[in-house]
């Protein structure tokens, strides 16, 4: 039983490890991008490599070369209290005060100044299964990292039930667990030699367990944007033909140089929910520089023969704005001035990011059909007139 449980602690080492090192290295880039993930993913990373440097095959690898596992102790236990610092940083940074986080920061430096000092003058530093007894190098570490843990986990708990979004609930709350679990850990660490008993070898499940729960939580933010990618990348797809046509005609609107449509969907410059939040407002940008185009006559003209064809609601809406885009985007390419006072948002009536974003998807698909151009070209004229209807 003790023998299943050794190999069950190692392989779980193992695994966790692993979890965490793939982990912060997909979320790499996001961090990069986004501050507010940055002190959550430098918690992970150094957590990650802190166990890296405890698995057996790295300890022995060590032994192998140097004779020794002092260096890799002491580089273990320092990125652990690395990562303790990056725990409190991401947990405490809505406080927003300066002095806070220079006092953490200067607190983090003293205790690994602290560690590296007393680990030139303590003895048996190189037992790799861990202290045999109390030392103020142990005391200053697993001290920390109890006050760490203890301070992350009440806030995870008091943030997370006071977090409106539900991902970052759950992120907090998960990311809370597997601090108590690290807590619980050094806690019993600490109780055992305090009582001078030996440590538990299979006391890393503990550990490892942690490992998982930190790489899950870093995870979430992930899994919420991993849902919405169809939909994001469908949007980005079916918005770039009528994007593509009138940027060609008022170029100014655009942010960045115009690329194929398979490069701006499947390498956005942006995260894809940015992308077309981007792709929106260029669009709404171009239709309002189209304004004065169109004779004040012709939407009410175009509407009553969409909604002869059948279209009602929001559908006769983006047809009958698809016709008046083709009208105007004609008598823009041959040079007409805009000698109407007309606007071209009809039934534009959205009153939020979805819907508009809704509207603007129907928009691009009547756009390209044969209808809209068909009726553009009977109802409007060269300079946006009215060719089969009187001007009143």
């Amino acid at each position: 039983m003790g023998a299943d449980l050794a190999h069950t602690a190692t392989v779980a080492q193992y695994v966790s490890a692993a979890a965490m090192g793939a982990v912060v290295l997909l979320r790499a880039p996001a961090a990069a991008r986004s501050p507010a993930q940055r002190g959550l993913w430098l918690a992970v990373a150094t957590a990650a490599v802190a166990m890296a440097l405890q698995l057996p095959v790295v300890i022995r690898a060590a032994l192998d070369l140097t004779g020794s596992v002092h260096e890799v102790g002491l580089a273990r236990n320092l990125f652990g209290v690395l990562s303790a610092g990056c725990v409190l940083y991401f947990v405490t940074a809505a406080a927003q005060h300066r002095w806070w986080r220079w006092g953490l920061v200067t607190s983090v430096a003293l205790v690994v100044l602290a560690l590296v000092l007393l680990d030139q003058v303590r003895e048996q530093h190189d037992n790799p299964g861990g202290p045999s007894s109390l030392s103020a190098y142990w005391a200053i570490l697993m001290g920390s990292h109890i006050v760490a843990n203890t301070v992350c986990v009440h806030v995870c708990l008091w943030q997370g039930c006071r977090a409106s979004a539900p991902s970052l609930r759950l992120s907090l709350w998960i990311f809370g667990a597997g601090t108590a679990l690290v807590g619980i850990y050094w806690c019993v660490a600490l109780g055992r030699l305090i009582i001078g008993e030996p440590p538990l070898r299979n006391l890393s499940l503990l550990m490892s367990l942690h490992g998982f729960l930190r790489a899950a939580a870093l995870l979430v933010p992930l899994w919420g944007s991993m849902r919405s990618q169809p939909s994001q990348i469908r949007t980005l797809w079916v918005l770039w033909p009528l994007w593509r046509t009138l940027v060609q005609a008022v170029p100014h609107v655009a942010l960045h140089r115009r690329r194929s449509r398979i490069v701006e969907v499947v390498w956005p410059r942006a995260p894809r929910r940015l992308a077309v939040y981007r792709r929106m407002i260029e669009i709404r940008d171009a239709i309002l520089s189209l304004h004065g185009y169109v004779h004040p006559a012709l939407p009410g003209a175009v509407k009553s023969r969409v909604e002869q064809l059948g279209l009602h609601g929001r559908s006769a809406d983006a047809m009958t704005l698809a016709c008046l885009l083709h009208v105007a985007l004609r008598a823009r390419r041959t040079g007409a001035a805009k000698d109407f006072d007309a606007s071209l948002s009809h039934g534009w009536d959205s009153v939020n990011i979805s819907g508009e974003e809704s509207f603007l998807l129907e928009l691009a698909r009547a756009f390209r059909t044969p209808v809209a151009r068909s009726l553009a070209g009977q109802l409007g004229g060269r300079t946006g007139g009215l060719t089969e209807v009187g001007d009143g």
